[in-house]
């Protein structure tokens, strides 16, 4: 496997070709480019340079790029061993693959009111109590309620 870096300048390329097919140009200039230096025919775009490339529409792509090509073997359907060239961006990261944890359920405890909570539950409610002339046996019972 073989890596290298390179910039590819873009703006001779696309100069004498019409407006909207620079980009489209620009993508297969990079393929020639790749093809000539790394020597192999098969040379294969990704996605995210392609996309790179499109980033400010078909009408305006950048005079220059920056790329990392790799070369490596891949054995197809007959068992042959075919040489090909993957172009990505330079900043590209292959993505890590996170390992899936095993799902296990949580059941929700029922809320257990500390007693400091209580206790000013029962304050706010005598208070209020004795403002609209409750009775306080009847205040404590819905609290015993409340707390069933």
């Amino acid at each position: 496997m073989e890596e290298r870096i390179y910039v590819i300048p873009l703006r001779k390329s696309f100069r004498h070709v019409p407006s909207y097919a620079k980009t489209k140009r620009a993508v297969r200039e990079v393929g020639y480019f790749i093809s000539k230096h790394m020597k192999s025919d098969n040379v294969k775009i990704a996605t995210e340079l392609s996309n790179l490339i499109h980033k400010h529409g078909r009408k305006n792509p950048p005079a220059r790029i920056k790329v990392k090509a790799v070369k490596d073997v891949k054995k197809d359907k007959h068992k042959k061993d075919v040489e090909f060239v993957m172009v990505h961006s330079f900043d590209y990261k292959e993505p890590v693959k996170e390992v899936k944890k095993a799902e296990t359920k949580v059941v929700a405890k029922p809320e257990v009111k500390t007693e400091k909570k209580i206790d000013k539950l029962l304050k706010k409610t005598q208070e209020f109590a004795k403002e609209k002339n409750i009775k306080e046996e009847d205040v404590k019972e819905a609290i015993k309620r409340a707390k069933v």
